[in-house]
């Protein structure tokens, strides 16, 4: 409701999260949008000049967003990953790799780490044709060029129980990899 002190606090915090990543010798890694799918690359540009030092990363469900960011109109130190719903196509998909951006995708192998069952998932995935390296998406939320690489599918596995693997393949949103 009050974009201009929110904004402020943005600054705040980020400033004072950099502070203390120099202080202990580390760099600063920001993921803006936990919970939303906010374009802050338009809502605040003057974030990513500021902070030049700082990486920020972010996932998107936006397929133009995510083709903005691919196409090099992004400020370089902000990362996206676009994320595959059912109504991705996979020539979005295989353009967006192609581009250089990274992809998430649900896949149906199972995931209870408490039961320790991680189940698998491919080194690679043919989408459009085209097979694609793929990286496990589950070892951690860190979408950066410098851990996962460019181009690459970010596989994640279905949570919530083998029904909901399953529905989420029937409704086309995770696909079958096992």
């Amino acid at each position: 409701e009050n974009r201009a002190t929110f904004t402020e606090l943005l600054f705040m915090a980020v400033a004072k999260f950099r502070r203390e990543c120099l202080a202990d010798g580390f760099r600063a890694f920001v993921r803006l949008n936990a919970a939303s799918d906010l374009a802050w690359e338009k809502l605040c540009p003057e974030l990513f000049t500021t902070f030049a030092d700082v990486t920020f990363y972010d996932y998107t469900k936006v397929y133009n967003r995510a083709l903005a960011y691919a196409s090099g109109k992004f400020p370089a130190n902000y990362h996206l990953t676009f994320s595959a719903s059912e109504r991705s196509t996979d020539s979005q998909l295989r353009t967006l790799l192609e581009l250089g951006a990274n992809v998430s995708i649900v896949c149906d192998s199972a995931w209870n780490p408490q039961q320790g069952i991680i189940g698998r998932i491919p080194k690679t995935l043919t989408i459009g044709g085209k097979r694609f390296r793929v990286v496990d998406g589950d070892k951690h939320d860190f979408r950066t060029p410098e851990t996962d690489g460019v181009g690459v599918v970010v596989m994640l596995r279905a949570k919530g129980g083998i029904v909901a693997a399953i529905q989420s393949v029937l409704a086309g949103f995770a696909r079958r990899v096992r």
